[in-house]
């Protein structure tokens, strides 16, 4: 099930951004501050809902996997203000809504410095009306936070991931690549591993370590002699077949570690798994050759079918704050980047 319309109102640097006609593969770009990121952390916290999906966030942009400061989740940072998530999909007309916002606790003694974070979702389908919200509540204090138990689930699940890239999250990439060669899909993964280099022949959990049969090396060698873009390339793909048929991964400046000479393959790759698995991709970039590169590949005899589903938006910020995302559809995008315009 994909998503085809997001709302978003008073998340992080966005006061209010509607985004529309997204296709299977939707990529974002445009100067920084703009919004990008965080349009990608909205589209996971629809997903996510609960307050739980927050402190992932947070994980994302700190050090720390256990930061509880949630001010910054709230445009300019107003605490009394409430974020505002609607999502429409396009299995039966699928709606809902996230809303979540601080709370005060009545008559508790002692509780000067406690914090109350609810996040609230409500779900709607085509020919019915809204549902009662289903409530999610944390309590923060001391830098310590306890969720309360959520006593219901959505009437319909979704799936997301969000690569994260950062060292002491290595251990979700073992985690991952393990249930896939568990679920015997390793040889997917390892076809597309080896369109970036056609030297790796194999690809193992062993120990604690993830390790490449690289042709002509007489043993097996550690992922991180291949330096930080082949693990991060292995992240995104790793993420694409971890979420199923139906789900979300959001993939933020997707050129880091990326060689151009590479870039060709990268898009194969994703295109493939994307149609092999039936995902949904939100993608960030900067990287003009990125862009030239997803137009040519688009071209090819295998990948033209895709077309119609590739859309592209340029995220804008005018002196007011406001933010719109203009779209073009695959046509005149290829147009644009063949012509040397300027559309980053």
């Amino acid at each position: 099930m994909f998503l085809k319309t997001i709302e978003v109102q008073n998340f992080r640097s966005i006061s209010n951004l509607k985004v529309e006609d997204l296709g299977q593969i939707n990529i974002f770009t445009g100067k920084n501050n703009c919004g990008k990121t965080t349009l990608l952390e909205a589209v996971f916290q629809l997903v996510a809902w609960h307050i739980g999906g927050l402190q992932q966030l947070n994980s994302l942009r700190t050090l720390s996997k256990n930061n509880t400061d949630f001010s910054g989740f709230f445009y300019n940072m107003k605490e009394d203000s409430s974020i505002v998530i609607n999502g429409i999909f396009d299995e039966k007309s699928y709606q809902r809504t996230v809303t979540i916002h601080f709370t005060k606790a009545i008559n508790i003694f002692n509780e000067e410095n406690t914090k109350y974070l609810q996040s609230n979702l409500s779900e709607r389908q085509k020919g019915s009306k809204q549902s009662e919200p289903i409530v999610g509540k944390a309590k923060i204090k001391d830098g310590d936070i306890i969720f309360e138990d959520i006593m219901q689930a959505p009437t319909l699940s979704l799936r997301c991931n969000f690569p994260i890239f950062k060292v002491f999250e290595h251990g979700n990439l073992i985690r991952s690549l393990s249930d896939i060669i568990i679920n015997k899909q390793k040889s997917k993964v390892l076809e597309l591993l080896q369109q970036i280099d056609n030297r790796i022949k194999d690809i193992e959990v062993v120990d604690n370590g993830i390790f490449l049969d690289l042709e002509n090396f007489p043993k097996f060698i550690p992922i991180e002699i291949s330096g930080d873009g082949l693990r991060r390339i292995l992240s995104v793909i790793l993420s694409i077949y971890g979420v199923g048929k139906g789900g979300m991964v959001m993939i933020d400046e997707v050129e880091n570690g990326l060689h151009f000479s590479t870039m060709p393959k990268f898009w194969r790759g994703l295109i493939n798994a994307a149609q092999d698995i039936g995902v949904q991709l939100f993608i960030t970039t900067h990287n003009e050759e990125l862009l030239q590169s997803l137009s040519k590949t688009a071209q090819e005899g295998p990948y033209k079918q895709m077309q119609p589903k590739i859309k592209y938006y340029n995220l804008k910020r005018y002196e007011n704050d406001e933010i719109v995302a203009y779209k073009y559809d695959f046509d005149k995008f290829d147009f644009l980047i063949s012509n040397g315009n300027e559309i980053r």
